[in-house]
């Protein structure tokens, strides 16, 4: 038997996108990429420390928008 939960990850889920929704109104497709591109770069987050680690082992102009680029739409944040 399951223990009682101590949290909703589908509710935690939509919360963080309607966060980011509210964050991002009004903003180009270009804008958004932008600022995540900056909290990327700036973030002391676990997976954006790989993000950075990741692309600057990569050659300059190598870097493939389908692997670790936010352009790409496979690295929504």
């Amino acid at each position: 038997m399951a223990g009682k939960k101590t949290f909703d990850c589908v509710a935690m889920k939509d919360e963080i996108q309607q966060r980011r929704h509210r964050q991002y109104a009004g903003l180009s497709d270009e804008q958004i990429r932008q600022r995540m591109r900056e909290a990327l770069a700036t973030s002391s987050d676990p997976a954006a420390r790989k993000w950075r680690e990741i692309a600057a082992a990569e050659p300059k102009g190598a870097q493939s928008a389908d692997r670790n680029d936010v352009d790409s739409g496979a690295c929504r944040i």
